[in-house]
């Protein structure tokens, strides 16, 4: 698995995320590789010259009741699905992990329907109310509140997961 930064990737790339992804999530289309903002980072995983793997990585702070956490979200995470079931995912996890070992990263965070898959990889399930910026197609819709039962945390630095409302401090995954 390949990670770059955003600002270097190639016109190529991108078409090739956006072609991924929009397979990926047929109810989520986007015109751009991204569906609500561009994510600092991407891991690619290839097999020879073709894209069958694909997430995106967000570097930020998020506060949790009165803790404030340093958090690599995950964002957009798909296999081609000629992949699937074959590993591509669990090893991309996997990297994804090594990769904010000895970071400032305090949690791997990601949102999912997907429960059981990643609590199998260390994922914990986190229920509790939210806020965050609400963006569609380049548009702010302003601050949205709510009960979220998707969330899945993964400790990094050894630091547990507060109790109380999840404030992005930005938009949500």
């Amino acid at each position: 698995m390949e990670i770059v930064h955003e600002i270097t990737l190639t016109k190529e790339q991108h078409e090739s995320i956006k072609l991924l992804r929009n397979q990926s999530f047929p109810d989520h289309q986007s015109d751009y590789s991204y569906f609500k903002q561009r994510p600092h980072m991407r891991a690619l995983q290839y097999e020879g010259d073709n894209l069958i793997g694909y997430l995106g990585l967000d570097y930020r702070a998020v506060k949790v009741g009165d803790e404030v956490y340093n958090v690599l979200g995950i964002i957009d995470f798909c296999v081609d699905q000629r992949y699937r079931g074959k590993g591509i995912g669990s090893l991309m996890l996997s990297d994804v992990s090594a990769f904010a070992e000895g970071t400032d990263v305090d949690f791997i965070i990601l949102i999912s329907e997907l429960g059981r898959f990643y609590e199998q990889r260390g994922y914990t399930k986190v229920e509790s109310l939210h806020s965050w910026l609400r963006i569609h197609q380049h548009t702010n819709y302003g601050v949205a509140v709510d009960h979220v039962d998707e969330l899945f945390v993964k400790p990094v630095s050894g630091k547990s997961w507060s109790a109380g409302h999840v404030d992005w401090l930005g938009y949500m995954y």
